[in-house]
């Protein structure tokens, strides 16, 4: 669920935001999964997490390992 993939991003449990799906139509999930992931935390944490460290992965290299982040401020009123 949404609430529980926060946790793990916000907690820092989660390098890598990535699906297994094949179909065409998944990239518009994960254009919004981004969008969301920029808007509730940062762009820079957004981009660590669907495209550095899944490039990584793909060239065998390390990724980067992420702290926990706080959600932006007024994010941290509302239930996602």
């Amino acid at each position: 669920s949404k609430k529980n993939a926060f946790y793990l991003i916000e907690n820092g449990l989660c390098e890598v935001v990535a699906s297994d799906s094949h179909e065409a139509n998944n990239f518009v999930n994960m254009k919004k999964a981004y969008q969301k992931i920029c808007k509730v935390f940062n762009k820079d944490f957004a981009d660590v997490l669907l495209y550095k460290n899944p490039k990584c992965i793909v060239e065998n290299k390390p990724i980067d390992s992420l702290k926990p982040v706080k959600r932006r401020f007024i994010y941290n009123f509302l239930r996602l």
